[in-house]
């Protein structure tokens, strides 16, 4: 039999890989001391990862609630709505997955650069006092490499996140099945709770999502810009290498985000598709009023921007970024040779 990754196990890997710069929201009903130690390690994370220990932190109340709801559906989930889980587990694997295991071994790579390069550490640093000694240069590597591996722990928060924004487009595309499905007030009634419900979720969710956006986005240009610089440089071939690891780390950071972002405003503006291809025709008009509403609320899809900052974030914008980025890249490289 064919094993297959469940939603159970994504969750948990997601969850055990962000432990080292703790950025899991602590479980509802936590006591004060758990709360209290779990703020306490935040502390002690590298500076690198400060932006999105800080998002996390700020962001733990509502985070917290937002997981919860995720854990809770998916363990009283029935079969039906296992299977469609199930179905977007499968459609996100490979994504997932690559991201998963670069940002494992591409921590290993960075600690393990001294054996390519003639460098005493993994990072390119320089100390304010002699790192002779045997034992001090040890202290040194292994507080680096504890460093770069809470890097790569930083990027498992942009699956988190990830993986809220593929929930919240399952349970739309569940709710549109279930008002194609609707013959009467009472169930219309019953969607109507669950589409109201489902919106101050999704709102609790991209107000949340927006601040980490930004901060991709802008990672995202800043891996371009200094990618620029090393090409001009023209580096030895370690330094590309990281470089290139860099590079697509970062386009499948924003990849992570656009992907399911646009398919929440796909499946956000169906729901009016699902309501008028739902049993109508000879209703009453209380009944028919209500759908109108619907359908008139579903125009307006659930969408993840900052004016002034980030654009709606789509496949557009993912294609139109990354199309901007290759074109930058080729200009200095020409420039270079030049």
């Amino acid at each position: 039999m064919k094993y297959k990754v469940t939603i159970e196990t994504a969750i948990a890997a997601t969850k055990y890989a962000i432990l080292p710069i703790c950025c899991w929201p602590p479980p509802i009903g936590a006591n004060k001391w758990a709360v209290r130690r779990h703020n306490i390690c935040e502390m002690g994370a590298l500076m690198s990862t400060c932006m999105k220990i800080l998002i996390c932190k700020k962001e733990r109340l509502r985070l917290q609630v937002l997981v919860a709801e995720m854990e809770n559906f998916i363990k009283q989930a029935t079969g039906e709505e296992k299977e469609l889980i199930q179905a977007y587990v499968d459609r996100c694997f490979v994504l997932h997955t690559t991201v998963f295991v670069s940002c494992i071994l591409g921590p290993i790579f960075f600690i393990a650069g001294p054996i390519f390069q003639p460098q005493p550490f993994p990072g390119d640093v320089a100390y304010p006092f002699e790192v002779n000694s045997t034992w001090l240069w040890l202290c040194m590597y292994v507080m680096q490499s504890i460093s770069i591996f809470q890097v790569g722990s930083m990027v498992m928060v942009d699956i988190l996140y990830a993986m809220l924004l593929w929930y919240t487009g399952l349970r739309f595309e569940l709710l549109n099945l279930e008002f194609q499905k609707v013959t009467n007030t009472n169930e219309l009634r019953g969607c109507v709770g669950k589409y109201q419900k489902l919106i101050r979720y999704t709102e609790n969710l991209t107000a949340s999502t927006r601040i980490i956006a930004v901060e991709i986005t802008s990672i995202a240009m800043f891996a371009v810009t200094t990618g620029g610089f090393v090409i001009i440089r023209r580096p030895g071939k370690y330094d590309v290498v990281k470089f290139i690891f860099f590079e697509l780390v970062s386009a499948m950071e924003l990849l992570l985000f656009s992907w399911p972002a646009d398919h929440l405003i796909k499946v956000s503006e169906e729901v009016g598709a699902s309501v008028f291809n739902s049993d109508w025709i000879g209703k009453s008009p209380t009944m028919l009023r209500n759908m109108l509403s619907i359908m008139q609320r579903s125009q307006q899809p659930v969408v993840i921007y900052v004016d002034g900052l980030l654009p709606i974030l789509s496949l557009a914008f993912y294609g139109s970024t990354m199309s901007a980025s290759f074109s930058y890249l080729t200009t200095l490289r020409a420039i270079a040779d030049g």
